[in-house]
């Protein structure tokens, strides 16, 4: 069998090679939520500074506690490394690279997408929080409380690519 379902997730090398910091802020990334609503609840935190990456916006703003950024790779993995902590959906990739930081997660499931079900309900098992909307009392308790969690995935890229490569059809 070429494959098994329990290679650890690949993490990027900028990612691994890097020492992440804490700093006070948050990033969102929650592509199926319009920019413009995501403003309007995270108003209501204005204790907290957010940083809203978004395929709608076009060019970078500011708008009292929220900072509105275009998607741009390097730019958004800068503040990855640096952030407080993470409110995205529950894709693979970026909630992968969160716990490998060891940043502070909440999730907010796509709805009627059963991966994101699923990793929602495999999140939950780490302790990592999640809402099923933008819900005030879910993210006090985010705001207040230590969700972060560390996991130490081992590089397989290697690993993997030989066995890839060395694969008999």
């Amino acid at each position: 069998m070429l494959f098994r379902s329990d290679f650890f997730p690949i993490i990027r090398k900028v990612l691994r090679r890097t020492q992440p910091s804490h700093e006070d802020f948050y990033i969102c990334y929650l592509s199926s939520i319009p920019s413009d609503e995501q403003v309007k609840f995270f108003n209501l935190f204005p204790n907290q500074t957010f940083y809203i990456f978004h395929n709608d916006i076009k060019e970078a703003s500011d708008f009292e506690n929220i900072r509105l950024r275009p998607i741009d790779r390097v730019h958004f993995t800068n503040k990855l490394m640096r952030c407080k902590g993470v409110i995205c959906h529950t894709g693979f990739q970026l909630t992968s690279e969160c716990l490998f930081l060891g940043k502070k997660l909440l999730v907010v499931p796509i709805k009627h997408q059963i991966e994101q079900i699923y990793n929602t309900r495999t999140l939950a098992k780490f302790g990592v929080i999640s809402s099923d909307n933008l819900e005030v009392p879910t993210f006090d308790d985010f705001f207040e409380n230590d969700y972060s969690v560390k996991l130490n995935y081992i590089d397989e890229m290697k690993s993997l690519s030989e066995r890839i490569l060395n694969h008999q059809s």
